[in-house]
């Protein structure tokens, strides 16, 4: 496992690259490799927050392993495994100890933005949005939907080298 976490969630580097339209490779979430220091603030309160996000490429199962840690005080804590999904698209499965492991898919980058949505029953619940704000950074946004299925942002994160 240390040969995969490597240098984000989930990283990205948006190159131009990765930043293109949706593709069916997964290599464009390559230049996301590496590690990332994250700051934000959750949506509901302002209250601040802060992670690391590590991310690596495999290069044998052409597929991205993320580790997210909220630094104290907050306590969350991810694994996520990306890759191709069968038929097209992409599929991401994330485990952490609040929600256990879920499936999330996306159709790829578009708009230089990535978003991964969990649905359940057909219905989107949650959803990722990795935007683009430089070569050397990017803003993770974590969405829920309510119940007219209208995402409400959670939190957000300023994510760095």
């Amino acid at each position: 496992m240390k040969m995969i976490v490597g240098a984000l969630s989930m990283a990205f580097v948006l190159s131009p690259l990765a930043a293109a339209a949706s593709t069916d490779d997964m290599g464009s979430f390559r230049p996301l490799a590496g590690g990332w220091k994250c700051a934000g603030s959750f949506a509901a309160n302002g209250r601040p927050i802060e992670a690391t996000v590590s991310v690596a490429w495999d290069a044998a199962t052409e597929s991205i392993f993320v580790r997210h840690d909220d630094l104290p005080p907050n306590g969350f804590h991810a694994v996520e495994l990306w890759g191709k999904a069968h038929g097209g698209g992409y599929r991401a499965s994330i485990a952490d100890a609040y929600s256990g492991i879920r499936w999330l898919t996306s159709s790829g980058w578009a708009a230089g933005a990535l978003e991964w949505t969990r649905m359940e029953a057909g219905i989107p619940v949650e959803k990722f949005r990795y935007s683009q704000v430089s070569a050397t950074g990017f803003q993770l946004e974590w969405f829920v939907f309510d119940k007219d299925g209208q995402p409400k942002l959670g939190d957000s994160l300023q994510c760095r080298r």
